[in-house]
Parts: C-alpha cells; structure tokens; sequence
C-alpha cells in the first residue's frame, strides 16, 4: 500500500513540474510576427478548397487595393499669335513710315523723320541703302534726299551705294552724294571724288575738293596742285583745292602753294596759302614765306581799313614761320 502512495506522489509532482515548465513557455516565447500585407494586392489564383477546410478556417477578407493616379498631360507650351509682328517686322514697318516722311511738304516732319532714321542706326542705314538700290526713274525725288541722309550715318557701309551717285546726271543728287562721303571719311571714295574734279558744274567739283581735303586722299595731290595751275578755274575751287592740300599735309605741294604767294593778289587766298603751307610742315616752305614777309612789310598800307588786314596777315605769315623752324 505504501508503494502505491509513492507513485501517485511521484506522478503528481511529474505532472506539476510539466504543468509549471508550460507556463513558463508561453510567459517568455514572444507571439509570432504577424504576416505583411503588400500596399497594392496582387491577384489571388482561385483554387478549389474542400468544403472541410472552407468550414475550418475562418474567412480572411483582402485588403482594398490602393488607387493609383493616372499620368497628368504636360502642359503645352503657350503658341506665339501668329498674328502678332515679330519685333524686327515691327521695326522694318517703323523705318518704311520714316522713309515715307522724309520727302514731306512739311518741311518739320521731314527732318523730324531724318533724326529719327539716323538715332535707329544700323537697321534704318541698311532699309535706306536697299530703298536707294532699287528706286525706280519716277521715284528719282527721294534719291538726292536719300543719299545726304546716308552722310548722316557717317558709316562706310553706305559708300557703296553712293559712289553711282557721282556718275548720275541730276548734280544736285551728285554734290549730294559728294557731301555724304565728305562726312564718312573713307579712303575708298578718294578715286570717285577725284574724278568729279573735272565736273561740269562748279558746285560739284568745289564739293569734290572739300571731301578729298577732309578725307586727307593722299592720291588726288597732283589733281588738285592742277586745280591751282588751271587759270580758267574759279577762285572758289582754288581756295577749296589751297585748303584741301594743306589738309593731306603731302609735300609735294609745297613748290605750287609757294608760286601762289608770288602770282595771285587776294590777300585772303595768300592766308589760306601760308597756313597750308604751315600745315604740310616742310622747312623748304620757309624761304618763300620770308620773301613773301618781307613783300608784305615793304607795302604797308596807308588806308586804315586796308590796315587791318594787312596787320592780319602779317601775324598770319610770322606765325607760320615760326611753326615751322620751331618744329611745332
């Protein structure tokens, strides 16, 4: 009997033991983790389940699938008006209307459009020397008033379109032209304008003088030392052709300018001649402008209005002299 209690004793404590070892088990085993549900569901391949496990296990519902946005269109590009001018339409019509302006009646607005051409620079010069190139006869009004407007530019780029100014039949369009260079100063005009010194008309070769004197062209030298020595030439162009050489400076013109001092008589042209002389700079000029010092001292004049121009002249060919010994 004693045997009997033993046993029962010792399966009890078996069974309290193994009762306590599970308990501690489920106290610290942690739960397993819970299965991850993707954000988008992928599609679920239907398969068939036995009705036994469709009534064992419970019914899981599936998560709703997120929605996804559609691409939004880019947004397109706002179109230029078609309709609208472009800026450099927009200037062309601008330098049309002034163009149109500047044979106006009304004298004001004519100069008014001529300012307003020049201050657009570049792009008026270019619409003026294409408007130039292909004017017809009947529109031979607007030539003479294009061609000093292009002067205006002072800019070589119109020398090409007016160099055949020089030869066109009309001279006021001629001096016009003529002027034009006058003001741009390139030497690719000095052969044109040499040849207009031989121009009929006086004003045209007057101007043509001037502009080769203020473009300094070197090569027209011996034309003009013959505008001098033509006794049936004006004395306008002879001043003109004086002045014009003591501007190119080419000593080739001192012996004529000095013959000029012995021959004429005009007091002011004999001026003009010391200064250009005192201009070009060569010391040989020195001899005759002592001899014609000395000529000038030997006649003074006794009339006092004479008097005043003598005493001009005097200083004029003192100061010359003295430029050129000093070598100022």
């Amino acid at each position: 009997m004693k045997n009997i209690t033993n046993i029962l004793l010792i399966l009890l404590v078996v069974l309290v033991l193994g009762f306590s070892v599970i308990v501690i088990l489920n106290i610290f085993t942690p739960p397993p983790p819970k299965p991850q549900i993707s954000a988008v569901s992928q599609p679920i391949e239907e398969t068939a389940i036995p009705e036994s496990e469709t009534t064992a296990q419970p019914k899981t519902e599936t998560p709703e699938a997120l929605p996804i946005s559609a691409p939004q269109p880019k947004a397109e590009a706002p179109q230029a008006d078609l309709a609208k001018p472009t800026e450099d339409q927009a200037l062309k019509v601008k330098i049309d209307s002034l163009i149109a302006k500047i044979n106006s009646n009304n004298a004001e607005e004519s100069l008014k459009a001529e300012d307003e051409l020049v201050e657009l620079g570049k792009p008026a010069l270019k619409e003026l020397v294409n408007v130039l190139n292909n004017l017809e006869p009947s529109e031979d009004i607007l030539r003479p008033e294009i061609a000093f407007i292009l002067g205006r530019f002072e800019d070589a780029e119109a020398v090409s379109a007016l160099t055949p100014l020089l030869e066109n039949e009309n001279s006021y369009i001629r001096r016009n032209a003529i002027n034009s260079l006058k003001r741009i100063r390139s030497q690719e005009a000095v052969f044109s304008l040499t040849a207009r010194l031989s121009d009929k008309d006086d004003l045209v070769r007057e101007s043509a003088v001037s502009a080769l004197g203020e473009i300094s062209g070197y090569e027209a030298t011996e034309d003009l030392i013959n505008r001098l020595k033509d006794e049936n030439e004006t004395e306008g162009i002879k001043l003109a052709a004086v002045k014009a050489l003591g501007q190119i400076k080419d000593a080739r013109a001192v012996n004529e300018l000095s013959e000029q001092l012995k021959n004429e008589s005009d007091p002011f042209y004999k001026d003009e001649v010391v200064d250009s002389l005192a201009n070009i700079g060569e010391m040989r000029a020195v001899s005759g402008l002592n001899e014609y010092l000395d000529q000038l001292k030997n006649n003074k004049p006794e009339n006092a209005g004479d008097l005043f121009f003598w005493q001009n002249s005097v200083e004029i060919t003192e100061q010359a002299i003295q430029r050129l010994t000093s070598g100022s």
